[in-house]
C-alpha cells in the first residue's frame, strides 16, 4: 500500500507546495492540516 504524507504546520509555511511536489514525485496522496484543523477536529495528541 501506498503511504499517505501528513504535513502538519502554520497555514502559507510552504507545506502546500511542498507536499504536492512530494506527492507528485513520490505518486503518493497527501493530506494538508493545520494546527486549528486538528484542533478542531479533536486529533489532538494523535
Amino acid at each position: 500500500g501506498k503511504s499517505n504524507i501528513l504535513l502538519i504546520g502554520p497555514t502559507g509555511s510552504g507545506k502546500t507546495l511542498l507536499a504536492e511536489t512530494l506527492a507528485r514525485l513520490l505518486n503518493v496522496p497527501f493530506t494538508i492540516a493545520d494546527a486549528t484543523t486538528l484542533t478542531e477536529a479533536g486529533y489532538v495528541g494523535e
